[in-house]
């Protein structure tokens, strides 16, 4: 046993003498801990999800926004290498979170965890989707379409201020979304994103809130002064008379650069 360990030592001793890098010593004891993507001092998470079936939305919340279920979830992220290959029309994620010094980190987290030319580090997709499976944020495709006797389909939002939900335009046309109210005699906030920048004009859109019988208008949208980052461009304070679903209509107007923009309820 003890020529064993002379020889051994005498072989590091002239691997080292050639220039050749040495293998690390390691043991279960003396393994460094994995870097948690979401921290139990992480201050908060904003993430901006989409694919070309489902089209887009995107979530913000501070820690004090999570629930307790939300942190366990955040608490399983894990990051794996990119695998070496980018397929097409799959769902991405762009996740920032913010550390308890501040810093904030981006990762990125792509369905089969692709690097698609990006090689490095992604937060595993399979521990990224039972977060994004509970949040109520709306993509701007997923409940649309036409019913079986060709009625359009309407998707429910509830309020929540964390969510920046995903609208989708083609071009000219209306956009409805139910928005779920629960309590009666609660002011409620409509805001419409995304839509006022170098390709986008207020003045192409139009938004309107309708009675539940999806006729009676109740309030109209009103320009906003400061776009802020968000690019904001309509808004709307309503308090509701009574609980129930409310249509929204958004009128888009010939000219409005296609793709998704977003709406705020809160």
């Amino acid at each position: 046993m003890r020529n064993q360990r002379i020889f051994r030592a005498l072989s590091l001793i002239s691997l080292s003498g050639l220039g050749l890098a040495l293998p690390a010593c390691s043991s279960d004891k003396n393994e460094p801990a994995t870097t948690a993507v979401f921290a139990a001092d992480s201050r908060g998470i904003d993430m901006s999800c989409g694919g070309f079936f489902d089209g887009s939305m995107e979530f913000r919340a501070t820690r004090e926004q999570l629930t307790d279920s939300d942190l366990a979830l955040l608490s399983h992220l894990v990051l794996i290498d990119a695998k070496d290959q980018c397929p097409t029309d799959t769902m991405s994620c762009s996740v920032s979170v913010t550390g308890g010094d501040g810093i904030v980190t981006t990762y990125r987290s792509t369905a089969l965890d692709g690097a698609c030319d990006q090689p490095g580090k992604v937060i595993a997709f399979d521990s990224l989707a039972p977060f994004m499976a509970t949040l109520p944020c709306l993509f701007a495709k997923r409940g649309t379409g036409t019913t079986a006797d060709g009625g359009a389909l309407v998707p429910s939002v509830p309020p929540d201020v964390r969510c920046l939900n995903g609208l989708f335009t083609g071009g000219a046309g209306t956009i409805n979304r139910a928005l779920v109210v629960g309590d009666s005699g609660v002011a409620h906030h409509v805001e419409l994103d995304r839509c006022d920048n170098q390709y986008r004009s207020p003045a192409q859109l139009h938004l309107t809130l309708l009675a539940p019988d999806g006729v009676t208008p109740l309030a109209q949208g009103m320009p906003v002064s400061d776009p802020g980052p968000d690019q904001a461009c309509w808004r709307l304070d309503y308090t509701f008379s009574a609980a129930g679903s409310y249509l929204m209509n958004v009128a888009v107007d010939q000219g409005f650069q296609p793709g998704d923009f977003y709406f705020r309820f809160y």
